[in-house]
């Protein structure tokens, strides 16, 4: 799975987590749709420093809460 893979599936948690849909995780974090987009059709393969900051940031929690998850393990992850 690339970084871009798990960070949807973490980012899908949340989501389920907080009954919330994609297109409001959108309008109010200041993530680009685009950039949703293309982690999620692998147009890009990693999200940026930026994305994952503004999503823990929305879902008011640390980075490092956000990417306490198996999805980011080692083992889990292929590294380009």
């Amino acid at each position: 799975m690339t970084l871009g893979n798990a960070y949807i599936k973490r980012l899908e948690q949340y989501l389920k987590d907080k009954s919330m849909t994609i297109y409001r995780f959108v309008k109010y974090s200041g993530i680009s749709r685009s950039a949703i987009t293309n982690l999620t059709t692998n147009n890009s393969r990693s999200p940026t420093l930026k994305t994952i900051y503004l999503t823990a940031r929305f879902f008011n929690v640390s980075i490092l809460e956000f990417l306490d998850c198996d999805v980011f393990n080692d083992e889990n992850l292929e590294i380009e």
